[in-house]
């Protein structure tokens, strides 16, 4: 298994990344998810979850609805001057994923966490089989706090049953990132902790 660092970046930057995910509060996990797709490829495309299949995914917390989320992606896009390089879609099912990334001839690199790993693998599998070219998988670390605290929406939620009040603060205060300190938001962020797993030669 080869880390970022150990390859040549050129051989991953293609043509187009995919990521995804419900993104709810837009958080400096999700940002740098975003960032790091940007700096591996030339366009990204992102798939939203919809209100339908967020249902569907039984999350244990409120999601804001599709185009609040939207918004809060392409406000942030904004403050990096990436808004062009961004393709946001709406993802209504994994039968949806799955016919996209068997049969799509323009993404070349996928990113995604540990729990979606086999999918990916299989998707792969589909492509072989048909003698397209397999995309490259990258996998990516959730975004940790300087305390080793995991940063996710699942997380606050958990917060938010021991005081409300402190689910308040975490949501305000990434608004307040997003939408106003650029200071925040410069390459001094460490970069996500990402490992290549499947990389095409």
């Amino acid at each position: 298994m080869k880390t970022l660092s150990s390859c040549n970046e050129a051989q991953i930057r293609k043509r187009i990344s995919l990521i995804g995910g419900t993104f709810d509060a837009c958080h400096r996990g999700h940002q740098e998810y975003i960032k790091t797709a940007l700096r591996l490829s030339d366009h990204v495309y992102l798939l939203l979850s919809s209100d339908n299949y967020c249902k569907l995914l039984s999350k244990p917390y409120f999601v804001k609805p599709f185009e609040i989320r939207k918004r809060q992606i392409q406000l942030f896009l904004e403050t990096i001057d990436s808004l062009e390089k961004v393709s946001i879609f709406k993802l209504d099912s994994l039968a949806e994923l799955k016919l996209l990334c068997i049969n799509s001839d323009e993404i070349s690199t996928v990113i995604v966490s540990e729990e979606y790993l086999g999918q990916f693998y299989d998707f792969n599998e589909s492509r072989r089989k048909l003698h397209k070219k397999p995309f490259n998988i990258i996998l990516k670390e959730r975004y940790r706090a300087k305390n080793g605290v995991e940063l996710s929406s699942r997380f606050a939620f958990q917060i938010s049953s021991k005081c409300k009040i402190q689910l308040y603060l975490f949501f305000l205060f990434n608004y307040y990132q997003t939408m106003h300190s650029k200071l925040l938001l410069t390459n001094r962020v460490p970069e996500l902790d990402i490992k290549i797993i499947d990389l095409i030669k």
